[in-house]
This record gives structure tokens, sequence and C-alpha cells, in this order.
């Protein structure tokens, strides 16, 4: 189970900080808001949760404990959760709206990791 905290304080940390009013966070430079850097934020932030969560499967039990089909379920509950999050801050969450791009880029994010944890943690099956 201690393998699994990292990701769990990630995902309680996430929870809290897109649970923010969006007036507590810093305006940004006009070229900031050109580039929407907050996009490039959400695939960090749910990609890492998603590697977050395979590396403590890995660490716990090796080879043997992280399958296609648990990756697939880690991944799958991580981009719910993203979505999840989008319509608290329409509905529950002040000062917050629902973006559908800012889902899209949960989800890409998802995706790179589940790439990138097949390129890292895989080849150490071997």
């Amino acid at each position: 189970m201690h393998y699994f905290w990292p990701a769990y304080l990630w995902g309680v940390i996430v929870l809290l900080l897109t649970g923010l009013p969006g007036n507590d966070f810093p305006t940004l430079p006009s070229f900031w808001d050109r580039v929407q850097p907050d996009k490039i934020v959400h695939m960090g932030i749910f990609g890492f949760l998603f590697v977050l969560l395979a590396a403590g499967s890995f660490y716990k039990g090796g080879q043997l404990a992280v399958s296609k089909k648990l990756l697939y379920i880690y991944a799958f509950s991580v981009i719910a959760l993203g979505g999840i999050i989008e319509l608290l801050q329409k509905w529950v969450f002040i000062g917050r709206s629902c973006d559908i791009l800012d889902f899209l880029a949960d989800t890409v994010g998802v995706i790179l990791a589940f790439e990138f944890y097949k390129l890292v943690f895989e080849g150490r099956k071997k």
C-alpha cells in the first residue's frame, strides 16, 4: 500500500488546486495567454498521476504486478478524474469553469505518460 502514497498525495493536491477559485491564481502576461501553458500543465499533472500509479504497481510487485489491463484501468481512472474535476469546476467550485480543452489536455497527458511508462519501466522487465 505504501507504494501508492505518492499517487494518493498527488491526487489530493490536484483536487485541491483545481478546486481553488480561479481568481486566486496570478494573471499572466498577454504572451502566455496566447501560448496557453495551462494545457501543458494539465498534461503534466494528469500524466504524472498516471506514472505514479503505474510505478506504484511496478515497485510493489515487479513486472508481474503490472498487466496491460491494470495500466488501462489506471489510464481510464485518471482520465475520468480529469472529467469529474471539470464537471466539479462547472457546478461546485467557485470561480471556476468547465473547459473541454482542459479535459482533452488531461487525456493527452495520460496517453503520453502511458507511452513514457512503457519506454522506461517495461524496459526494466527484461
